[in-house]
């Protein structure tokens, strides 16, 4: 008989917001459902390489954008334009996730990780893993 294959996720805390651990986990559960084969050993992602011409990095992160923040519900919200924490609670509270989320999405789009920091969730990751974690 076969041995069942189980595959396991493992995300660091290196980018403590809430935004990075959202759609870091999505993109590795794309990879999954994408990219995973009997034949396949894994998938190691190295957030310190260009990965701008590997196809699998992409297919993921467009499987896993769309997944959190659906294309028909970006392109009509205010949010895509307009870098506001007003916007990315709208568009959170309409589609029912964390304001992170909306806010990742915003720096990721202008390209300016400096806007919005208020609602990225920097530092409330690791909070939840305390017992595991605990500050030294």
């Amino acid at each position: 008989m076969a041995a069942r294959h189980r595959p396991v996720i493992g995300l660091t805390i290196r980018y403590d917001r809430v935004d990075n651990f959202w759609f870091c986990l999505i993109h590795e559960l794309a990879h999954l459902s994408l990219h995973l084969r009997d034949e396949a050993d894994g998938f190691y992602d190295d957030l310190d390489t260009e990965t701008g011409d590997d196809m699998s990095e992409r297919e993921a992160d467009a499987l896993a954008g769309e997944a959190l923040i659906p294309g028909g519900a970006w392109a009509q919200s205010p949010a895509r334009n307009l870098r506001s924490p007003d916007a990315a609670r709208h568009l959170a509270e309409r589609l029912r996730i964390h304001p992170s989320i909306v806010a990742g999405r915003m720096r990721h789009e202008a390209k300016n990780f400096r806007i919005l920091n208020q609602l990225v969730g920097r530092g409330e990751v690791r909070m939840l893993y305390q017992e595991i974690w605990p500050r030294s």
